[in-house]
């Protein structure tokens, strides 16, 4: 609601509409009023006890129940000074302000009738049916039904609070302009959202933070389990509807959950769905249009990603000698614009990769385009490795159950005799299905054309020190530790939130 201005032009007398007793005389300039006094100013009008009106100066010194009002506005207080010529009322003992269904106390503060702009210190709180915000100083803009807060702002909603350094409050949008150590708290969620900088549109169901955004987002499972998943980036997007809602972090993503960790350039949470979509931010991930973790459908081809020849092999000079053979850029890839996981003793990269959930546990990990799957040994730069257009880890109790590799499967395996190195086999298939025990592997079976059941070995005298030559085509190692290194150090530290001074209940 648009509320009326004040005239601008020659500054109108305050006279004295009603006052129980006057005294006052014309040498002094001072008159007294007391018991039910009015006084007006153009469209302002002044209540009070008692007050002194100092005719020279064009001042008026209020106390005692103080009203001073205007179409729209009213401000309330134990004793007040009101300029007559500057327009500005000044409470020092406490004051309270209402703007339409909006409700500002304070410690102390001051309204401008000209500019319809109120400054409130010493601690304030604003009510309206949206909410609660409370700070230690703000203004108040009645033509504009905006607000600045500083100090420790709180703000309580119906969908959450959020807390920060600075707040720009628009009534009419509910729109939230927020700076300087952020949290944001969602109602009805074990969960946080913070930043420097966020701004929230509630009718757009929509929030963006910067600066340093973190998300921790904590489940409870049904046997009092708790998990915690924390995201990180360059910029975290909240979208929100009645159906659900969903969290979209954007560049250097960084994201822990238990033993599973990742990076990416784009990852897409959606907590009620239970899914975490990563991906390379070329094309955006969206978890839920990844196909179901029950498909046995093939991903759609791609080239082959399989460094087998199907050919018999007795020497080296058939194999790529390459130790960096991957079809990506390896700066791309190294920095984190292509999604990697580590999940117990397996790395897992791909054009995409989408974690799911059942019960607040981790069921399956699936992994489209350009799949792998690496695996560290004992022995230096050997690693097994696993590749397809379509990987998928079906997990249950926080263990490897079953791992497919669909569409142009390879593998390499660095085999072992007695704890002691052995050689190496490759493999190729349409389809290989390997089956876990105990976070072991218990049995292997291919499928399709592909297939060769034989397989290639290399005994070990042709794989010491040329251990670098056996890589799958699309391999790239990043080791965890220092990975996990650099997402530590680049989770933000928790906010420190000045507290609110003496803001009214």
């Amino acid at each position: 609601m648009q509320l009326l201005s004040q005239p601008t032009g020659p500054t109108q007398p305050v006279t004295i509409e009603h006052a129980d007793k006057i005294v006052g005389n014309e040498e002094s300039g001072i008159t007294e009023l007391v018991g039910n006094v009015r006084v007006v100013q153009g469209v302002t009008r002044i209540n009070a006890d008692r007050a002194t009106m100092y005719r020279d100066a064009n001042r008026v010194v209020l106390t005692g129940n103080v009203r001073v009002a205007q179409p729209g506005t009213t401000l309330h207080a134990s004793r007040a000074d009101y300029d007559g010529s500057t327009r500005l009322a000044t409470a020092s003992n406490g004051l309270t302000v209402n703007d339409g269904d909006a409700t500002i106390r304070a410690s102390s503060g001051t309204y401008d009738m000209y500019s319809r702009r109120a400054t409130f210190a010493g601690g304030v709180t604003m009510t309206d049916p949206k909410g609660r915000i409370r700070a230690s100083s703000a203004e108040y803009y009645s033509e504009e039904r905006r607000a600045e807060f500083h100090g420790g702002v709180n703000v309580q909603t119906d969908s959450g609070s959020i807390v920060a350094r600075e707040i720009s409050y628009w009534r009419d949008t509910e729109e939230t302009y927020a700076t300087g150590d952020v949290v944001v708290i969602p109602k009805g969620r074990d969960a946080q959202l913070t930043g420097q900088s966020l701004r929230h549109i509630p009718k757009a169901g929509y929030t963006i933070v910067t600066g340093s955004p973190r998300l921790i987002d904590i489940d409870t499972a049904a046997d009092g389990t708790r998990d915690t998943t924390i995201i990180t980036a360059s910029k975290l997007e909240t979208y929100r509807s009645d159906a659900h809602s969903e969290y979209v972090a954007t560049d250097i993503v960084r994201l822990r959950r238990g033993n599973l960790e990742a990076i990416a350039a784009r990852a897409n949470y959606i907590p009620d769905d239970e899914v975490l979509g990563l991906g390379s931010g070329i094309a955006h991930t969206i978890a839920s249009t990844i196909p179901s973790t029950d498909s046995a459908s093939t991903a759609p081809r791609v080239r082959d990603t399989s460094a087998v020849t199907g050919r018999p092999l007795d020497s080296l000079e058939s194999i790529d000698t390459s130790a960096t053979s991957s079809r990506r850029d390896p700066q791309r890839f190294t920095t984190g614009i292509w999604p990697v996981v580590w999940y117990d003793d397996s790395q897992l990269s791909g054009d995409t990769i989408t974690v799911r959930l059942k019960n607040k546990k981790l069921r399956s990990i699936d992994v489209l385009g350009d799949a792998l799957a690496a695996t560290e040994k004992q022995t230096r730069d050997r690693y097994d490795q696993l590749t397809g257009t379509h990987l998928l880890f079906n997990i249950e109790g926080d263990t490897i159950r079953q791992v497919r590799s669909e569409g142009l499967a390879s593998s390499v395996l660095f085999i072992e005799d007695g704890g002691k190195p052995s050689g190496v086999e490759r493999h190729s298939a349409d389809l290989f299905v390997i089956d876990f025990v105990n976070g072991e592997p218990e049995s292997v079976a291919s499928y399709g054309p592909r297939t060769r059941i034989e397989g290639e070995h290399y005994p070990e005298s042709l794989v010491v020190d040329r251990e670098q030559t056996f890589r799958l085509d699309n391999f790239r190692w990043i080791a965890r530790d220092a990975a996990v290194s650099r997402l530590k150090a680049t989770l933000p530290k928790d906010p420190v939130i000045p507290p609110v001074r003496n803001a009214p209940e």
